[in-house]
């Protein structure tokens, strides 16, 4: 598989929305984050910078998406769960990326395709919601 990549914005983050990566796997945004406004608080949650797996940030809940804390270059993130069981992560393992690597474009054997695509909204198993 020929992959190249290629920084292009094409669409606007669904946050609650189901994106299937381009490889296959099936990803939930849950909303945007940025660097900039990191704070305290009891209880952040805890997720994996997709450039290095090794590297743990905290994530605080704000009115305008979460606040992130880590040793990651400053900037706006899409904070997102895997939606499958892994060999090394498990489902709902929850990530971060930078939004505009998330909604860009790569090429893939010659043909250019989104990194993470739209599929609709989430609807979590047993709760009847959608």
């Amino acid at each position: 598989m020929d992959i190249s990549k290629k920084k292009t914005m094409t669409k606007e983050l669904v946050p609650g929305g189901m994106y299937e990566h381009f490889k296959g796997n099936l990803y939930l945004a849950i909303d945007k984050g940025n660097t900039k406004d990191a704070h305290l608080s009891e209880r952040p949650l805890i997720a994996r910078y997709c450039e290095d797996d090794s590297i743990e940030v905290r994530l605080f809940v704000g009115v305008d998406g979460f606040a992130i804390e880590g040793n990651i270059p400053e900037g706006e993130y899409v904070v997102y769960q895997q939606l499958y069981d892994a060999e090394k992560y498990k489902k709902y393992t929850r990530w971060i990326r930078p939004l505009e690597d998330f909604l860009s474009t790569k090429i893939v054997d010659s043909k250019e395709v989104e990194r993470f695509k739209y599929v609709g909204h989430y609807n979590q198993p047993g709760t009847g919601c959608s």
